[in-house]
C-alpha cells in the first residue's frame, strides 16, 4: 500500500496503471489532513536529500541496500 496526498502528480495515470501492475494499493490521505501522512513525508523528504540527491545509481537494487541501510542506523 502506498498512503499519498491526492496532488495532481499521484493521480497520474501513469502512476495508478504501475500501482495496478505491481498489486500496490492506493491510500489517499484525506483533504486538509496532512498530519495522516506525516511520517513518511518526512522519510521521504529526509530520503530524497540524504540518500537520493547526493548519489548516482546504476540499478534499483542500489537504492534499496542504501534506504536500508540508512534505516537500519
Amino acid at each position: 500500500m502506498i498512503r499519498v496526498h491526492s496532488g495532481p502528480e499521484m493521480i497520474l495515470q501513469l502512476f495508478v496503471d504501475w500501482c495496478k501492475e505491481n498489486q500496490v494499493n492506493i491510500t489517499y490521505i484525506e483533504q486538509g489532513k496532512p498530519n495522516q501522512n506525516a511520517f513518511i513525508e518526512r522519510f521521504n523528504c529526509s530520503n530524497r536529500t540524504e540518500v537520493l540527491e547526493p548519489h548516482l545509481f546504476n540499478e534499483l537494487s542500489q537504492i534499496r541496500e542504501l534506504s536500508w541501510a540508512r534505516m537500519m542506523n
